[in-house]
């Protein structure tokens, strides 16, 4: 007797617990938002980034997006996620009133551009060779000498990295639209000796490029930063305002 009555108090106790997380689950999301008082967001997404990919559904899909979907889902606020090169990224985030842009990293030049609205991870980036011996023997000294040459895309943190580390202008090249993975294609041939990202990032192009991870490798770490969710500098106050809230629960449950 005692045991069952053990049970139906700790099984009252349990039902009551889940009801308790049930209502805490829903208090954390805003309600549905009109459309005809806040403006449905575009969510921009890097047509490169090799983590995110269009499913079956049509949707986008990824590590980073699927992270912002959870955390715009709770803010009510209609949204849609698009895919777009870098430049038209950046420049329709950096002028839209209801745009947001998903994975771009916090860097000082870029710092009174956006509103960091949501950190989605920390990210280190790295100097990506080919795994040769060469590239093993890696000297960082005979980067300013011109030696090396890199690759990264134009208005991209990337290219801010290259010049610190002193490589020489005429050995950037600087491109428009190209995907993650040819520009690793550019490194394997042997055209580029350089791309940043890290090797983690680049898991999808490398399983498309259908190449084994160790023929790559990271000679240096670059820059360890946050990757956010930004906004532009004039995004709607109302809607900058309902994101922050968010972010703010947010930081308050990790």
């Amino acid at each position: 007797m005692r045991t069952i009555s053990f049970s139906i108090v700790y099984l009252f106790s349990a039902t009551r617990l889940l009801a308790s997380s049930i209502v805490l689950l829903a208090s954390t999301a805003l309600p549905a938002l009109s459309s005809d008082k806040y403006p449905v967001l575009d969510v921009l997404v890097y047509e490169s980034l090799g983590e995110a990919h269009e499913n079956e559904e049509g949707e986008i899909v990824g590590a980073a997006v699927d992270k912002v979907r959870q955390f715009l889902d709770k803010s009510g606020l209609e949204y849609t996620v698009k895919q777009l090169p870098w430049a038209r990224l950046y420049k329709q985030v950096l002028g839209s009133d209801h745009t947001l842009a998903v994975n771009l990293l916090r860097t000082v030049e870029r710092e009174d551009d956006f509103h960091w609205i949501y950190r989605i991870r920390i990210e280190e980036q790295f100097l990506i060779a080919s795994n040769t011996t060469a590239m093993r023997a890696f000297d960082r000294s005979e980067i300013a000498e011109g030696k090396y040459t890199a690759i990264c895309d134009r208005q991209s943190a990337q290219c801010d990295f290259l010049k610190s580390l002193g490589f020489p202008d005429k050995n950037i090249m600087r491109f428009y639209g190209m995907t993650t993975g040819e520009q690793v294609q550019m490194v394997l041939s042997g055209r580029i000796d350089f791309v940043i990202d890290g090797i983690d990032s680049l898991t999808r192009d490398i399983q498309d490029l259908n190449i084994e991870a160790d023929e790559l490798i990271q000679v240096m770490s670059v820059h360890r930063t946050g990757v956010y969710l930004v906004a532009s500098k004039s995004i709607d106050p109302q809607v900058l305002n309902i994101l922050r809230k968010v972010a703010r629960q947010e930081s308050g449950n990790q």
